[in-house]
């Protein structure tokens, strides 16, 4: 594991990843929007 990771998520607070959930929204919004444009 790098430090870099660890600093962006740290696996002790798995609850409280605020960067790690806004990254997997995204994520899945883009392939919502992607999917389906009109949802935008």
């Amino acid at each position: 594991m790098t430090p870099e990771n660890d600093d962006r998520r740290p696996p002790q607070e798995p609850d409280t990843q605020p960067e790690k959930s806004k990254s997997t929204l995204e994520a899945l919004n883009d392939t919502a929007v992607g999917q389906k444009p009109a949802r935008r």
